[in-house]
């Protein structure tokens, strides 16, 4: 359920003739702004240790020629995996990093070396 605010504009063009012995006054205001509650930032739990053992690492995949150039980029890759996470296809890349060097790393399997 979402509060919802109405702005009404002055009424500065309002001309009113009351009848004989009738008083009615007219009155306008803004209303006042309603500020958004705040939210409180989102608190990341992490857990000590790093990744398990077998977890790829980056020197797993950043090349060491790419390193040496200063290289850098984010590759988008497609991986498909059966019920137990095996390989089904070769992962390709979906959106390059400009480099053919990363684009290559980032499809290397660890223990393709």
């Amino acid at each position: 359920m979402t509060d919802t605010t109405i702005r009404v504009p002055p009424l500065t063009d309002l001309r009113f003739e009351p009848d004989e012995g009738d008083v009615t006054r007219v009155t306008t205001h803004e209303p006042t702004p309603v500020q958004p509650p705040r939210a409180d930032p989102h608190v990341v739990s992490r857990v000590q240790g790093g990744p398990g053992a077998g977890f790829p690492s980056a020197d797993d995949f950043y090349p060491s020629a790419a390193i040496f150039h200063g290289e850098q980029g984010a590759a988008t890759v497609r991986a498909c995996v059966d019920g137990q996470v095996r390989l089904t296809a070769e992962p390709t890349i979906i959106k390059s990093t400009g480099s053919q060097r990363l684009d290559e790393g980032a499809v290397r399997r660890p223990c393709a070396r």
